[in-house]
């Protein structure tokens, strides 16, 4: 007799077989750095000596109407302030995709660590295009840097993936803030498969 697991057994599994995708962490700062020199004219972007305004979670970084006078204004501040994003990207599909950041001001993409978008300088919502990359069907450690000087304020992040005709946004499906470790989901898949032992042994 065969039993559908339920309770539980079910949210056990369900736990266990599908990937916790959530939203991409950010952290508004007072104020912008360029190399450690606030207001600085060359170098990364940075936060080190910045304080914190506030953080919240983002699905998306789709902030930008398509005009060039638009005015995002996270926590009220439109002048002077930075924001970090973090978190994973998944990529669906093993292949090339292309990403690119729309800003004003500048903006810096970071994939495993290495710059993919490379464009700290102020910005008049130019569009910068990273190279091609061949990535693998993984997750990837993502940090999107970006601030804003002072008028106009906006940021967005779209990619390319294999075989697309157009630029989309990176949709809140590719972007988690955390990936589980493998440990805890071999514990978790473990105690599912010892519930639905169980109850099979019940129903038979």
């Amino acid at each position: 007799m065969n039993k559908t697991w339920t309770g539980a057994a079910a949210l056990a599994l369900t736990l266990a077989t599908t990937p916790a995708w959530a939203d991409l962490d950010a952290t508004v700062y007072a104020g912008w750095w360029r190399d450690g020199v606030l207001y600085g004219t060359s170098g990364d972007i940075s936060f080190d000596a910045s304080a914190a305004i506030g953080s919240f979670v983002d699905p998306n970084v789709d902030h930008w109407n398509g005009s060039i006078y638009h005015r995002w204004a996270p926590y009220g501040r439109d002048e002077f302030y930075s924001v970090r994003w973090t978190g994973y990207l998944k990529t669906p599909t093993a292949g090339d995709y292309q990403f690119r950041v729309t800003s004003d001001d500048g903006a810096q993409l970071l994939l495993g660590g290495s710059k993919v978008v490379d464009a700290p300088e102020l910005q008049w919502y130019a569009t910068t295009t990273s190279q091609t990359l061949t990535l693998a069907a993984t997750t990837t450690a993502l940090e999107l840097r970006f601030y804003e000087n002072a008028v106009y304020d906006g940021i967005r992040l779209e990619w390319l993936t294999p075989g697309a005709a157009d630029w989309a946004v990176i949709p809140a499906s590719a972007l988690v803030t955390t990936v589980p470790e493998p440990a805890s989901w071999a514990l978790l898949l473990g105690g599912a498969a010892l519930i639905g032992t169980r109850l099979r042994r019940r129903a038979d």
